[in-house]
């Protein structure tokens, strides 16, 4: 099983995950943000529409960081939202979906309130203020889910920069698993 939880960062790729929440269905998309290597399970990085990737530095210890936490995708100064438009266009509307989104700041540099944003799920606010070094801190994941009704031909996952912000959002990964 895979335990997904703001905790831990252990996955292993089956047919379904184990969270707080219970049981989720079948895992249909596992993206690496800003990886070009697919790997244990997780697919390169695809359907973003900007920015830049960063792979996590050769100092750490790869076996001590597990994927998606091994890369990400950031803005540049080219675009104001970092955005991912992936297909649902093969799911009949009504599916229900799970999104889990990855975060992990990996910048020793960062300040509390320096990388602070939004994410939002298609029109929905799902996290108004993140600050990956306020909580849970430097080097710790931050996973973000939430329940989705497929209602369109494509899903928009946006993390946009709030006004305070110094520094660019992050993301780690995005999963989709079907819900019951």
């Amino acid at each position: 099983t895979t335990t997904t939880t703001t905790t831990t960062t252990t996955t292993t790729t089956t047919t379904s995950t184990t969270t707080k929440e219970g049981v989720l269905g079948e895992q249909i998309l596992a993206i690496n943000c800003g990886s070009d290597v697919e790997k244990d399970g997780w697919s390169v990085d695809q359907y973003f529409n900007a920015g830049a990737r960063t792979i996590l530095p050769e100092f750490f210890n790869p076996e001590d960081v597990q994927v998606p936490y091994t890369s990400l995708r950031y803005l540049t100064e080219d675009a104001n939202v970092l955005r991912y438009v992936i297909p649902t266009d093969d799911l009949p509307i009504g599916t229900k979906l799970r999104i889990v989104l990855h975060f992990m700041e990996i910048s020793p540099n960062v300040l509390e309130g320096e990388r602070v944003f939004e994410v939002v799920i298609d029109r929905d606010s799902v996290d108004d203020h993140v600050d990956l070094m306020t909580s849970p801190g430097l080097f710790q994941p931050y996973v973000l889910a939430h329940d989705y009704v497929v209602d369109a031909e494509v899903l928009i996952i946006k993390c946009k920069a709030l006004d305070a912000a110094v520094l660019p959002p992050v993301l780690n990964g995005i999963e989709l698993y079907l819900r019951a």
